[in-house]
């Protein structure tokens, strides 16, 4: 760590990074743009998914392969008495023994600084990332003369292979060289901004195809410079310094490269940014061409853009208790790291416990469209100094269970984003933190570990939503016991098989409920106990409709590696219910297509009863749903292996679930028939098992047979629902429901 004055902040700080292998870092805003970055300088960046981007969208090997033909290149001419000598700053090939290189990160990840100093030539380049709100991307770069005499250089500086807008993700990875005959670089002469289009999409259809977007690139500085869209100049500058502008380029990649020549006195600097953005339309470009050359105060605007979207990042992670001071400095900057990390994924509360009504009424019209037309004149009606407790009150006023049950899943979240990066391209990330008009979006997404891991560290910095969070868990879970892979303010996404191809595959991860939901249930208890014992009787609770079919026991041992079946024909009757009611179409429904509900203790009944179902006696529970867990990270574990993490975690959650239950005054449950069919069998098989459950050593055979018994009566239970459904609700007694103990 190190503390760095001229930006007045702690840093981590890593000396001669370039002895070790190439490593990819990400830069953070408050805004929707990314930038993934490798150690080697070359990076991809863009706004929102990987299909705007300003550099390529490449895997992450590629990334620190590409050093020398993508993202920033720096040529230095150094005069020398009468020698002229060449410095390429980071370069990979050209190596001088007596330079030293540093890499400097602020633990908000907003500023990333490239440093390398040239013992020889006693200069000091140094180049800084940061985003700018209203701008872009900013890259500031400074020249140092550490000598005692002045220097008099040449300097080419700028990007390569810059992307033009509306070259999609898979032509820019499949058709680079199509693409590249649709390029369209230009210079815009009174702002000297530089655009990179296309002079039409790329389409295999006899239609027009307007492209209207373009990159935008341009440079600030006190001094001239010529510009060049040319990467060709790279190479005659090197061979005998000539610079030819050039400000047209079509056909291939573009560039944005300037040239200037300078005297640096002794111990003095001088500095330039670069500053880029993506998928500007014509009237951003006239705005931007005009700014440029006409606003005087540019570069002050520039840094305060900067600050700006600073200031919002400290606000989001100050809200989740990032900031901390100790004596232990660096532990400081790990902590506000860390939380950043987590509410980048989970996301982070828009106004506190404030309701957005625009936001709330949009999210009732996405999730059940006859809710929304029965209560639209209604909630616009509330206070706008509404907040979510509020909200539920407002519900249970008007004593509709799926109003209580949506006022209940309504968190007014932003900045989360759906996960990915080069590094696991596979995971197509998406950053929805604003809406057509570029205003702020209240939206959250992401894979079901990623989401309800990262909110059980957000619910300590707001305790009121426990209720909420612990309700979207619940009602998003299967009738099976099980959870869907994706969960996003407007429902959930399960994947969907694709027979074809290799990457598509269906399953369940197991280790994403019972461990995840304890700790909700455990929060709530030492904050609000009675709302647990209420939610234990009240049927506000949904089953997610997941059209997966789990086999019966016999095909799963016979082949416990292909396990599921995917229904492609209720699929799509699910998507035809969504298209008509709404996302509450995708939940188990009544004959009336009215939303089944339970209560909360036969949700937690049927994931015991999931897990139970699946113990192996003498080992733990069997991974048998096609996908192994996190915790037990490995996929050959599938089918064959068995969880100790899951198993640990299941007898703490039944002390906890026996304890909740005997607090309760009520005596008896209203449970649906089948799930009370499933206990009992599942009751039968441990009695039958008793003795082979206590004894330490156990006999192969014996321990298949009580698998075969406990499998049994979950198999049944499937079966049972899979082909007709549940058939109502029944009571059961209080002691039928703790007698695993």
């Amino acid at each position: 760590m190190t503390k760095n004055k001229k930006i007045d902040q702690d840093l981590y700080q890593i000396e001669n990074f370039d002895k070790i292998d190439p490593f990819l870092m990400t830069l953070t805003s408050s805004e929707d743009y990314w930038m993934y970055i490798s150690s080697t300088g070359s990076l991809t960046a863009g706004k929102k998914n990987p299909e705007t981007c300003l550099f390529p969208y490449e895997t992450v090997d590629n990334l620190h392969k590409n050093a020398h033909s993508s993202g920033p290149i720096t040529i230095i001419k150094v005069k020398v008495g009468e020698e002229v000598i060449i410095w390429e700053p980071f370069s990979q090939f050209l190596i001088n023994k007596n330079i030293k290189r540093n890499l400097y990160k602020n633990c908000t990840g907003n500023t990333i600084i490239f440093e390398e100093i040239n013992k020889d030539l006693k200069l000091t380049f140094r180049y800084q990332w940061n985003i700018s709100k209203n701008f872009g991307f900013v890259k500031k770069t400074t020249l140092i003369n550490d000598g005692n005499h002045k220097q008099e250089i040449s300097v080419l500086d700028g990007f390569q292979n810059i992307m033009a807008a509306g070259i999609e993700l898979q032509n820019q990875q499949t058709m680079s060289n199509l693409s590249n005959a649709y390029r369209y670089s230009e210079l815009l002469e009174k702002s000297k901004c530089a655009l990179y289009s296309l002079t039409s999409l790329l389409m295999d259809t006899p239609k027009p195809g307007e492209s209207l977007y373009a990159n935008v690139v341009w440079a600030l500085s006190d001094f001239d410079y010529k510009i060049s869209l040319s990467s060709d100049q790279i190479k005659l500058f090197k061979k005998n310094m000539i610079f030819n502008e050039n400000h047209l380029v079509t056909g291939e990649p573009g560039a944005f490269l300037i040239n200037f020549d300078s005297t640096i006195e002794s111990k003095d600097i001088i500095s330039w940014e670069i500053v880029s953005d993506v998928k500007k339309d014509q009237i951003s470009v006239s705005e931007i061409d005009n700014k440029v050359s006409l606003n005087k105060n540019l570069r002050k605007e520039l840094f305060e853009g900067i600050k700006l979207d600073s200031d919002d990042l400290e606000n989001y992670i100050g809200n989740s208790d990032g900031f901390q001071c100790t004596e232990i400095s660096i532990n400081d900057m790990h902590h506000t790291a860390n939380v950043l990390y987590n509410v980048m994924r989970g996301g982070i509360l828009n106004n506190n416990y404030k309701i957005d009504k625009n936001d709330f009424l949009n999210f009732i019209k996405i999730r059940n469209k006859i809710l929304f037309d029965k209560y639209i004149d209604h909630i616009q009606k509330l206070n706008n100094k509404a907040n979510i407790s509020d909200l539920i009150n407002f519900a249970e006023e008007k004593n509709d269970l799926s109003l209580i049950r949506l006022c209940y899943s309504y968190l007014p979240i932003t900045f989360g984003r759906r996960h990915g990066d080069p590094s696991r391209p596979w995971n197509h990330f998406e950053i929805i933190i604003k809406d057509q008009n570029d205003k702020q979006r209240l939206y959250y997404e992401g894979n079901w570990r990623d989401i309800f891991q990262n909110w059980e560290a957000l619910s300590l910095s707001y305790p009121l939503t426990l209720e909420s969070m612990l309700s979207i868990f619940i009602n998003n879970c299967t009738v099976d016991g099980f959870n869907p892979f994706r969960v996003t303010s407007e429902g959930i996404d399960w994947d969907v098989l694709e027979p074809e191809n290799n990457w598509s595959y269906i399953g369940y991860w197991n280790d994403h409920q019972i461990i995840y939901l304890l700790k909700f249930l455990e929060h709530i208890s030492k904050n609000n106990k009675n709302i647990l014992l209420e939610f234990l009787t009240k049927s506000i609770f949904s089953y997610a409709n997941v059209p997966y079919k789990i086999k019966n026991i016999d095909e799963l041992i016979k082949d416990p590696k292909q396990t599921i079946e995917f229904d492609f024909e209720k699929n799509e009757k699910i998507m035809k219910l969504v298209e008509n009611y709404g996302t509450d179409g995708k939940l188990v429904l009544t004959d009336e297509n009215e939303v089944y509900h339970v209560n909360l203790c036969e949700k937690l009944l049927v994931m015991i009863l999931a897990k139970i179902s699946n113990f192996i006696p003498g080992g733990g529970i069997w991974l048998n749903t096609q996908r192994p867990e996190w915790n037990d990270a490995n996929n050959a574990l599938v089918g064959y292996g068995i969880s100790m993490v899951t198993t640990y975690y299941l007898r703490r959650f039944l002390c906890f679930y026996k304890s909740l239950l005997l607090s309760s005054d009520n005596n008896n449950f209203l449970i649906s028939s089948e799930v009370i069919s499933w206990l009992q069998g599942t009751h039968e098989a441990l009695k039958k098992n008793t003795l082979l459950l206590n004894n330490d050593i156990i006999e192969s055979n014996k321990r298949m047979t009580a698998t075969y018994d406990l499998g049994t009566s979950f198999s049944s239970y499937r079966a049972r629902l899979y082909d007709h459904g549940f058939s109502g609700l029944k009571s059961v007694k209080k002691k039928s429901n703790i007698k695993f103990h």
